[in-house]
C-alpha cells in the first residue's frame, strides 16, 4: 500500500471524529434545542468531505495493489 493511501486512511478517522466530536458539542452546549436540523446539515457536510476522502483512499489502495 502506498504512503499516500495510508495517510488518507488517518484522514478518514479524523473526519469520523469531527462527526463525533460535533455531536457531542451541540448536545453538551444545549441539550433541550439540540438543533436537529442545524446539526443535521453539519452532520451531512462533514460527512460528504469524509465520502470523498474515502473514495480517494479506497482509489489508492486499490491502485496500489493492482500496481497501476
Amino acid at each position: 500500500m502506498s504512503l499516500a493511501a495510508a495517510l488518507i486512511y488517518w484522514v478518514i478517522v479524523v473526519i469520523w471524529l469531527t462527526v463525533l466530536g460535533t455531536i457531542v458539542y451541540f448536545y453538551i452546549r444545549n441539550p433541550r434545542a439540540f438543533g436537529t436540523t442545524r446539526l443535521l446539515l453539519a452532520v451531512l457536510c462533514i460527512d460528504a468531505i469524509r465520502n470523498i476522502a474515502e473514495n480517494i483512499y479506497f482509489g489508492l489502495y486499490s491502485a496500489a495493489a493492482t500496481g497501476s
